[in-house]
């Protein structure tokens, strides 16, 4: 490091590979801020038990289930409630609490089937070769011998989406007798089950078959506002690259009218995140030189504009940069940090894309640069 606390591109050229350098010099370095730890797992690089945890049981989770079934995104993409879709999911992968089930993990509430009386209760069993469910299937043999997890394998890889909601109805109203059987010992009727199978595929089909109404430009779109008097506001985007990304910033007054702009570059970031904090930063520091005290800026990066905000610590990997932001903030004035839609951002937008083309940084004053100028009212 330099004696300002910047990266030493000459002795970084003698010791590493040129696409190293870009990546290096890409990672956020002050002096004045001491090393601290990160965890990588949350945005704000806060470390909490619950994400430890998720982390482990997740990992575990994918390295054991080694089943039939595969088909995840077609059983995700059915036009099903979400509850029946999770059903539906922990029966393939075969976590339903079903009486077998419970006894691997030693919880013991008796055995056998509670709608056939069977000796035990299976997934496989309840779903395929309960007599209940043979006459929902209207199948004496759904299963021909094997899981229900490969029969919902076959059903939702080369099935129609109308027998795959079907067999989703047959699984919804089998779990649901069989609970209220067994906690509210409501007795179970075939002819309520079957009515409630066709009931369900009526009802699913009328609900997610209803196309949402076209939306017209005003429905999307909303407007950018001008500030109070006395104030400037100041639109910041920006925007990714091959080589790096580029930033936009647009100053307006309480009428709307240009004021002032700038537009750069710089090289090594790929991460979203990172070039809009990277973009308010270089928007404060340009802010300074024009000598108002009363600023509203506006990003649509909504993890910016909360981590700005908000009265935590900030661990994350641009938790520096965001803290130069407020000391850049605290330095001009009066700065105000808000999040809007990107449809009220188009102009910082459209000057963030233009920076592509640009060799340098470059700022407008008073006529803004062609790229924008004919999205503004004259």
């Amino acid at each position: 490091m330099t004696a300002s606390g910047d990266w030493d591109v000459q002795v970084l050229r003698e010791f590493f590979e040129t696409e190293d350098i870009h990546r290096i010099l890409a990672t956020p370095a002050n002096k004045h801020f001491k090393d601290s730890w990160r965890w990588l797992g949350d945005i704000r690089g806060i470390y909490s038990v619950k994400q430890g945890y998720q982390l482990l049981t997740s990992g575990e989770a994918n390295a054991s289930y080694t089943g039939p079934f595969s088909a995840w995104s077609k059983l995700w993409s059915l036009p099903v409630p979400p509850r029946t879709k999770h059903l539906l999911w922990r029966c393939a992968r075969d976590i339903l609490p079903v009486r077998e089930n419970l006894k691997l993990k030693h919880v013991w509430i008796g055995g056998g089937c509670p709608l056939c009386s069977a000796p035990y209760e299976s997934s496989s069993h309840l779903f395929g070769e309960c007599w209940y469910a043979k006459d929902l299937w209207c199948q004496t043999d759904i299963l021909q011998g094997l899981s229900i997890q490969h029969v919902m394998q076959s059903i939702l890889s080369l099935s129609s989406t109308t027998k795959a909601v079907e067999m989703a109805a047959v699984f919804y109203v089998i779990w649901t007798t069989r609970n209220n059987l067994v906690w509210q010992n409501t007795a179970p009727s075939i002819v309520r089950m079957r009515n409630h199978v066709s009931h369900l595929q009526n009802l699913w089909a009328e609900a997610y078959s209803k196309q949402p109404r076209g939306l017209t430009q005003a429905d999307t779109e909303v407007a950018w506002e001008p500030p109070n008097s006395g104030k400037l506001k100041c639109n910041v985007d920006a925007a990714l690259f091959t080589s790096g990304a580029g930033f936009g910033a647009v100053v307006r007054d309480h009428m709307g009218r240009f004021v002032a702009a700038r537009g750069g570059r710089f090289d090594g970031i790929q991460d979203p995140f990172m070039a809009e904090t990277i973009a308010v930063r270089e928007a404060l520091s340009w802010l300074k030189t024009l000598h108002h005290r009363s600023f509203i800026i506006e990003s649509d990066c909504l993890n910016f504009c909360n981590a700005f905000n908000s009265c935590f610590s900030e661990f994350s990997y641009v938790g520096t940069i965001i803290a130069q932001c407020r000391v850049l903030a605290s330095d001009i004035g009066d700065v105000t940090v808000c999040h809007i839609r990107r449809s009220s951002n188009h102009v910082a937008h459209a000057l963030a894309r233009a920076t592509g083309s640009m060799s340098g940084s470059q700022v407008w004053e008073n006529i803004p640069p062609a790229c924008i100028s004919k999205l503004f009212h004259h």
